[in-house]
C-alpha cells in the first residue's frame, strides 16, 4: 500500500510539473494539442467518410496523425470494387450483367464513368435526363431529389445529396455517423455498450476493479481503483482534467475557436461551453469564422450558386469548398466551351471566330461577353455595327441613318427607316403612306402601302377594330395581322378587302351590317359569310354592299326601303344577290340607299327615293331593284350620300341629284332635283364625295373643292360659311382623292399623307385633339 501511494505520489509530481510546464505539445496524452490531428484514441470528431472515404476504421499514429491505412482498404472510386453505398459502378468491367434493361431503359449500351456514376447517354430514353422533370426509371433529375435527403435514405445520417449526370442519386455527399451503443467501437468511440476494445482498469494505469463504457461510449472508470484521487487538484494518469488543472488543454487546442473549458467532478474535460463557438469538423458552418462549410454541411450552397455549370460541391478537412468536381462540369470564363450551357466563346475562345470572319473587313479585337455573345464593338468596323463608315461608302447601317427620318424624307406620317444588306440603301418600305382613306360618321380610317389599316375618332361598338371600345384621336393599328387592298368606313363600323378577295368587318353590327350571320357587335375583323373574292366594298350606315370580281353585287344589313336591291324588305346578317344580272364595277352605299355603276359606266341606284329623288330616276319612288339614273350618262366613279347622290362622268364633268337644302348638289340653287344636274364650277374632277349636307370633289390637277353645309367647317375653306357652288379647300395641297364623312371630310394627299377638317369632337380629324378645324389638319404620325 505504501508502494501505491509511492506510485500515485510521483504520477501526480509528473502531471503537476507538466502543468506548470510551458513547452511544447505533449503527443500521447490523449488529448487533441494545437499541432495535433489526433492523439491516441481521440480523434476530435472526426471518421473515414468526413475525409473523404467511403467508410472504414480511422485511427491515429503514435505522431498523432490520422491513420487512415483502413479508411483505404474500405474502398474508393478507381479500386475495381463497387463500394454499393457511394458507388454505381467502377470500371466498365464491374458492369458485368447489367444493362440499360436492369436499370429500366427500355435498351441500350451502360457504360461506367469515371466517377463511378453510370454512363447511360447510349440508354434508349435516357435523352430525357436533364430536363428537371422526374420521369420513370429516373430517380432523380438535376437539382430535383423528389423530396429526398440523405437521412431519408438507409444507412446515412446527414451530408448533401446530389442528383447524378444518370439521374440516381449520387450520395457521395453523404455520410453515416458512428452509432452509439451499437456494440461497434466506430470513429471516436473509446467503447460501445460491453465492447471495450480488450481495455480494463490495470491496462489503463489504474490499480484494479470494473472497467465500464458510458452512454456516451466513453471509458466509465469509476469502478476502478485510484479514482478517488480525482478533486484534489493534481492532473494524473487517466485524468483528463482535475479542477483547475487543464495541462496544456484549452478550448482552441481542441479545435475550438474559442469558451472557457471547464471539468467534471469525474475529471473529464467539459467542453460545452467551447461548442458554444464551434469548430471545424462539428458539422455546423460557423461563417464568423470564415467557415464556408463543415464535413457535409454546406450552408444550402451548390456548384450552380458559384456558376458553374454543374457538378457536386464537397467540403475539405479545412471546412473550405472543394470546387474540383464542379470544374469538371465546367464554367464561364474557363476557356473552354461548352456549348451544350449555351455557351458560344470563353474567355479568348472564340471557336475560330474572328472580325474578319464575321464581315468586320477593317480588323480589330473580339470580346467575349457572359460565353453567350460574342461582341464585335472592338471590331474596327464594318455593315452592320450600326456605325456610319462614310469612307467606306456607307450612307446608313442598322438603324443608323445620319439622323435621317420618315418625316425628313417627306413621310409625314413617321414609320422606320431601313438600311440595305451592304448599308449603301436606304429604304421607306416601312415608312407610312397611306395609298386609301375613308370617312365614316365619326370615325375614319386608312389603308397604308404595306396592307395595315390604322383607324381613329369614335371607337363605339368597335369601330376602330383595336380590339377596344375607346375613342382615338389618334390613328391607331386594326389587330388581326391581315393585309388588305381596300377599305370603306360607315356608321360605327367598317368593312375591308383582304389580299385575296375575301371581306372582313368589324364594329356595330345591330342590323348584321358586318354580315357575318349574326347581330353582334365586333372588336376586331371577323370574315363575312360566304365563299365570295370581292373588288370593291361600301360601307353605309347600316347596310353593306360589295362587287365581286365578276361583277355580281352582294349587299347585306337593313333593308327597310329595299337597300339590299334583292326584291324583297327583308334584313340580312349575310351576303345577298341584288336582282337585275347586270355586270358592276364599283359600288357606293348611303344612308337607306344604293348607288353602283355597270362595267358600261351605267349608274343604277335602289333603296330609299323620296321627295328627295336621292335614286336620281326621276320617280321619287322607292325601290327595292336596282333603277337607272337618268340622263345616259357615262359615269366613272359615283358617291352615295345620306340624302343625295353625286357622280363623275368620263369626261370629269360632275353630276349631282337629291336634297339641296344646303346648296350640296352644288348648282348655286337649294333646289331639289330627282335627276343629275351639272355641278356649277367648268372644273374637270376625277373623283366626288357626298357627306350628309355637302360634297366634295378632287379635279385632275388634284385642286380640292366642297360644296354645301360649312356648318363645322366642313368646306375646308376657313370659314364656316356654306355654298351652293364649290370653293377651293385651304393650304395647296394636292390630292389624289377626298372622301365625306357625316360633317367633315379626308383626303390623301399626291405623296400618300392624310389630311382631315371639319367636326372633330370624337378625334375624327385624328390630329390627337378633338377640336374642330375650318382648314385641313395632317393626321398625327404614329
Amino acid at each position: 500500500m505504501k508502494n501505491l501511494g509511492i506510485m500515485l505520489f510521483s504520477v501526480a509530481f509528473a502531471f503537476s510539473c507538466k502543468a506548470e510546464s510551458d513547452t511544447v505539445d505533449y503527443c500521447g496524452n490523449g488529448y487533441v494539442d494545437m499541432s495535433e490531428a489526433c492523439d491516441k484514441d481521440n480523434l476530435a470528431g472526426q471518421y473515414c467518410q468526413l475525409l473523404g472515404y467511403h467508410g472504414g476504421r480511422l485511427a491515429c499514429t503514435d505522431e498523432c496523425q490520422f491513420d487512415e491505412s483502413n479508411c483505404i482498404e474500405a474502398g474508393f472510386c478507381g479500386d475495381g470494387k463497387i463500394q454499393s453505398d457511394k458507388e454505381a459502378c467502377d470500371g466498365d468491367s464491374s458492369i458485368l450483367n447489367n444493362s440499360c434493361s436492369v436499370i429500366g431503359y427500355s435498351g441500350g449500351n451502360l457504360a461506367c464513368t469515371e466517377d463511378c456514376r453510370y454512363n447511360i447517354s447510349d440508354c434508349e430514353g435516357a435523352e430525357n435526363c436533364g430536363n428537371g422533370t422526374i420521369e420513370a426509371p429516373e430517380l432523380c433529375d438535376g437539382e430535383n431529389l423528389n423530396g429526398f435527403t440523405c437521412s431519408g435514405l438507409e444507412g446515412f445520417s446527414g451530408g448533401n445529396l446530389f442528383c447524378g449526370s444518370d439521374c440516381r442519386f449520387d450520395t457521395s455527399g453523404c455520410f453515416s455517423q458512428p452509432q452509439c451503443d451499437d456494440g461497434k467501437v466506430e470513429g471516436a468511440e473509446q467503447c460501445d455498450s460491453s465492447n471495450l476494445q480488450g481495455q480494463n482498469c490495470e491496462s489503463l494505469g489504474l490499480i484494479s476493479g470494473k472497467l465500464n463504457c458510458t452512454p456516451e461510449c466513453t471509458f466509465d472508470v469509476s469502478g476502478c481503483e485510484g479514482e478517488e484521487s480525482c478533486g484534489d487538484g493534481i492532473l494524473q494518469l487517466n485524468e483528463q482534467c482535475d479542477q483547475s488543472e487543464f495541462g496544456d488543454q484549452k478550448c482552441i487546442s481542441l479545435g475550438f475557436y474559442g469558451g472557457k473549458l471547464n471539468c467534471t467532478d469525474s475529471c473529464k474535460l467539459d467542453t460545452s461551453q467551447c461548442e458554444a463557438y464551434g469548430r471545424c469538423g462539428d458539422a455546423v458552418v460557423q461563417e464568423v469564422y470564415n467557415e464556408q462549410c463543415d464535413g457535409g454541411e454546406l450552408n444550402g450552397a451548390t456548384c450552380a450558386d458559384f456558376d458553374y455549370y454543374g457538378g457536386n460541391l464537397f467540403c475539405k478537412t479545412n471546412c473550405r469548398f472543394d470546387f474540383s468536381d464542379c470544374e469538371n462540369a465546367g464554367i464561364c470564363g474557363d476557356n473552354l466551351i461548352q456549348s451544350q450551357e449555351g455557351e458560344t466563346c470563353d474567355g479568348t475562345n472564340f471557336v475560330g471566330e474572328t472580325c474578319e470572319n464575321a464581315g468586320h473587313t477593317y480588323g480589330g479585337e473580339l470580346t467575349c461577353v457572359d460565353c453567350t455573345t460574342i461582341d464585335f464593338s472592338s471590331c474596327s468596323g464594318s455593315c452592320g455595327d450600326n456605325l456610319l463608315q462614310t469612307q467606306e461608302g456607307e450612307t446608313c447601317d442598322g438603324t443608323n441613318f445620319a439622323g435621317e427620318t420618315c418625316q425628313g424624307l417627306g413621310y409625314m406620317h413617321g414609320g422606320v427607316l431601313t438600311c440595305n444588306n451592304e448599308c449603301m440603301g436606304i429604304s421607306t418600305e416601312f415608312c407610312h403612306v397611306f395609298q386609301q382613306i375613308s370617312a365614316g360618321s365619326t370615325n375614319s380610317c386608312g389603308l397604308t402601302l404595306s396592307g395595315t389599316i390604322y383607324c381613329w375618332g369614335d371607337g363605339s361598338d368597335g369601330a376602330l377594330g383595336d380590339g377596344q371600345n375607346d375613342d382615338s384621336g389618334i390613328p391607331v393599328l386594326v389587330i388581326g395581322g391581315h393585309s388588305f387592298d381596300a377599305i370603306s368606313t360607315g356608321n360605327f363600323y367598317s368593312c375591308a378587302i383582304a389580299t385575296g378577295g375575301e371581306v372582313y368587318c368589324w364594329g356595330s353590327n345591330y342590323y348584321g351590317q358586318l354580315g357575318d350571320g349574326t347581330t353582334n357587335n365586333s372588336l376586331q375583323p371577323q370574315p363575312i359569310i360566304g365563299n365570295y373574292s370581292f373588288q370593291s366594298i361600301a360601307a353605309g350606315v347600316y347596310h353593306t354592299c360589295g362587287v365581286t370580281d365578276s361583277g355580281a353585287v352582294y349587299c347585306w344589313g337593313i333593308n327597310s326601303y329595299g337597300q339590299l336591291g334583292d326584291g324583297t324588305n327583308n334584313d340580312s346578317p349575310i351576303p345577298v344577290l341584288i336582282d337585275g344580272n347586270h355586270q358592276f364595277q364599283s359600288i357606293s352605299t348611303g344612308n337607306n340607299h344604293t348607288c353602283a355603276i355597270t362595267d358600261l359606266g351605267v349608274a343604277y341606284c335602289w333603296g330609299l327615293n323620296d321627295v328627295y329623288g336621292r335614286l336620281g330616276d326621276g320617280s321619287g319612288v322607292n325601290s327595292t331593284v336596282p333603277v337607272m339614273v337618268s340622263g345616259n350618262y357615262t359615269f366613272q366613279q359615283i358617291s352615295a350620300g345620306v340624302y343625295h347622290s353625286c357622280g363623275v362622268t368620263d369626261s370629269g364633268t360632275a353630276y349631282c341629284w337629291g336634297r339641296n337644302s344646303d346648296g350640296q348638289l352644288g348648282d348655286g340653287t337649294t333646289t331639289v332635283s330627282s335627276t343629275p344636274i351639272p355641278v356649277s364650277s367648268g372644273y374637270t374632277f376625277q373623283n366626288i364625295s357626298t357627306g350628309n349636307y355637302h360634297s366634295c370633289g378632287v379635279t385632275d390637277s388634284g385642286a380640292a373643292y366642297c360644296w354645301g353645309s360649312n356648318s363645322d367647317g366642313q368646306l375646308g375653306d376657313g370659314t364656316t360659311t356654306s355654298s351652293a357652288t364649290p370653293v377651293p379647300v385651304s393650304g395647296n395641297i394636292t390630292f389624289q382623292s377626298i372622301v365625306s364623312g357625316s360633317f367633315y371630310n379626308c383626303g390623301v394627299s399626291d405623296v400618300g399623307s392624310a389630311y382631315c377638317w371639319g367636326s372633330n369632337d370624337n378625334g375624327q380629324l385624328g390630329d390627337s385633339t378633338t377640336n374642330n378645324s375650318l382648314a385641313p389638319v395632317l393626321v398625327t404620325d404614329f
